[in-house]
């Protein structure tokens, strides 16, 4: 980056350089601009966090995964505790006694609750240390184990009707 920024800095001295530096330089600041949108809104937490107290019944019981910071979010006047709360480690090596645990939890389950993609991208790209935790997911998210998705909250780099997707952002 710094190597063609020092090209770009130099080739200001032909008019075809000056068009590309000012080219380059607007969208950078466009996409800077777009990414800030991210941090607009509240925290996506919290508005699902949000969803859940208005949507879900109070004793319902929610498998989430560990090592997220919580869900749902304790938020004023809102108690987690209205929820039976399971969090799966999902993390765990996988093994016939991993698998029998998270059948047992799903079918006892309300809802299975992603608050984040972070074990989800992280298990999948090791599909042969968790090849049972990956087949647990394909099936989940294709509706197959009796969820369907009810809600789905995220905050994507924008700028005003243009969405990028995250992998761009």
């Amino acid at each position: 980056i710094l190597w063609a920024a020092a090209w770009l800095w130099d080739a200001r001295a032909t008019r075809a350089g000056r068009v590309l530096f000012r080219a380059t330089c607007l969208g950078t600041a466009l996409v800077a601009l777009a990414f800030l949108a991210v941090y607009r809104g509240p925290h996506t937490a919290v508005a699902a966090s949000e969803w859940v107290y208005r949507n879900v019944p109070e004793g319902s019981t929610l498998v989430t995964q560990h090592w997220d910071e919580g869900f749902p979010l304790p938020l004023p006047e809102r108690d987690p505790g209205r929820y039976r709360v399971v969090e799966f480690p999902f993390y765990e090596p996988d093994g016939p006694e991993k698998q029998e645990d998270l059948a047992r939890e799903v079918a006892g389950a309300d809802g299975v609750v992603l608050p984040t993609r972070r074990i989800l991208g992280a298990v999948t790209r090791v599909p042969e240390r968790f090849p049972r935790t990956n087949a647990f997911y394909r099936l989940l998210l294709a509706g197959r184990l009796g969820f369907t998705l009810a809600h789905e909250q995220s905050a994507r780099a924008r700028l005003g009707p243009l969405e990028f997707p995250d992998e761009l952002a």
